[in-house]
Parts: structure tokens; sequence; C-alpha cells
């Protein structure tokens, strides 16, 4: 059994398992991850909370090297700067010490200031859907994923996706102009 087409194509190629042995059962996210527009006032407690000052862009998953950090930051830098006045790169989840500090180095290395960048540490299911809810936009530039479940929450929650053109995720975004090359900065 596979989480996605693209991890079964892979057991196939890889592994080199008989096509006919191997299906694809997809993924769902849990079902609280929904929108709800009653949410305000706890959305407004975890901004303070987070340091978060202006309107965000998100990100949440691990920090290991398919995860593309650096890119995402770079990207972010190039945003017109009226656009970075007026939002925050929140990374949502627990980074290690280390982590946190390499992507604090790609930004300071790229001109952004400390206030740019957010890292929330460890967050609840609860506060993710808050978080998910009211981000003006969730970007998940991953060049390898088996499922992509982040990206699947995110438009749960009723949050604008863009993600990476590459294994899974274009099955979970299912929607061609959301998608972008990973490599191109």
């Amino acid at each position: 059994m596979s989480i996605s087409e693209s991890s079964r194509r892979e057991a196939i190629e890889h592994l080199r398992v008989d096509a006919a042995r191997v299906v694809n059962i997809s993924a769902a996210c849990d079902p609280c991850f929904k929108s709800s527009d009653a949410l305000a006032q706890d959305h407004q407690a975890l901004l303070a909370r987070w340091g978060i000052t202006r309107q965000y862009i998100l990100y949440t998953g691990g920090a290991d090297e398919r995860k593309n950090l650096p890119r995402l930051i770079e990207a972010f830098a190039r945003l017109p700067q009226d656009v970075r006045r007026h939002h925050q790169l929140l990374f949502a989840g627990k980074l290690s010490p280390s982590q946190k500090g390499e992507l604090q180095n790609v930004a300071r290395k790229q001109g952004l200031s400390n206030e740019d960048l957010c890292f929330t540490g460890f967050v609840s299911d609860d506060e993710l859907v808050l978080a998910y809810s009211f981000c003006q936009l969730f970007v998940f530039p991953s060049w390898h994923e088996g499922f992509g479940l982040p990206p699947l929450e995110a438009m749960s929650c009723g949050a604008p996706v863009i993600a990476a053109d590459t294994s899974s995720i274009p099955e979970v975004v299912g929607w061609p102009q959301a998608l972008f090359d990973p490599l191109d900065v």
C-alpha cells in the first residue's frame, strides 16, 4: 500500500515491486482541520503569544534538506519591499536550535531582519488550525514528499496554498496554477 500515486511509482521503480501488488490508498487529514471564523479571538491571542505583528505567510513541517526552507526564505526576501513590510514569514512547528539558527543566518544574508521571520516552536493541532485559517498564504516548497499532509490541512482550513510541483504534492494540491518549481527562487 502507498499513500500517493507518486509513492506507488517509486515503489515500483526503485524497489522493483510488481505494479499489480502496489495499491495507492492515499491519505487524509484529521477532521479537526476545518475553517471557522469563530476562532478570531483565539487567533489574536495566539499571534500575541507568538510575536506576530503583521499578516503572515505560513510554512509548517520539518526542516530537513528536502523541505527547501533556505529557498523559501530567499524567495520571501525577493518580494517587493511593500509586500514584505506588511507580512512576516511564520515557521510553525518545532525546529532544533541549530535548524533555527541556520534559517536565521540565511535570512540575515538575504537582508531580512529578525522581525521578518517568526518561529513558533511546537504547535498543537488547535493552534495549527488557527494558523492555517488566518494566514494570507500557505507555502510548501518541499522537493520530495510521500504524500504532503500540510498543504491538505491548510486547504481544509480555507488557506490559499501554493506548493512545489514535485513528487506527490501535485496530487494533494490538485490545481496546476498553484504549483511552482521548488528549485527556482
